[in-house]
């Protein structure tokens, strides 16, 4: 099963790539084993950004697969970046402050302690509940790809 511009969470703009097996479809829906790979690319996470930082003025974001970070740049002409870590914790996507600049230098400490309050809220808020579980997180030059996998999902009732 693919799917072209689903929508995973609040996400917009990503590809979602499912393989399913042992599926029942009558009685009580089941499906055995699911496993695949949620794509994120830089524009749909910009777009996240731009809704949900308030008056941040997010101008884009670029990844960076050799470091594994994103670079989101801020202000008309990039005029500050920060660049944050994606990764895993507790089995939710978590992300850390690696770096923050203001026109090429290094932000005031206030600013980066602000970013990292930002951030730690965003980590521990609490996400829907999903059956997919993200056993890993890459940052590609397609985005950010979870790689995802639940086992005896059940459909209706509880599970839903």
């Amino acid at each position: 099963m693919t799917g072209d511009q689903a929508r995973p969470g609040r996400l917009t703009g990503a590809s979602v790539d499912l393989r399913l097996s042992d599926v029942t479809l009558s009685g009580s829906p089941r499906v055995g084993h699911i496993r695949g790979r949620i794509t994120v690319p830089a524009d749909a996470l910009a777009v996240a950004l731009r809704s949900s930082a308030g008056s941040l003025p997010v101008s884009g974001v670029v990844t960076d697969p050799s470091s594994g970070t994103l670079v989101i740049t801020l202000g008309q002409g990039g005029l500050g970046s920060v660049t944050v870590r994606p990764s895993l914790r507790d089995g939710r996507v978590a992300y850390s402050l690696e770096d923050a600049r203001i026109l090429g230098r290094p932000a005031p400490e206030r600013l980066t302690r602000t970013i990292e309050e930002t951030l730690s809220k965003q980590n521990s808020r609490r996400q829907d509940p999903s059956p997919l579980g993200v056993s890993s997180l890459d940052v590609t030059s397609a985005g950010v790809v979870a790689t995802v996998r639940a086992d005896d999902v059940t459909f209706g009732g509880k599970d839903r």
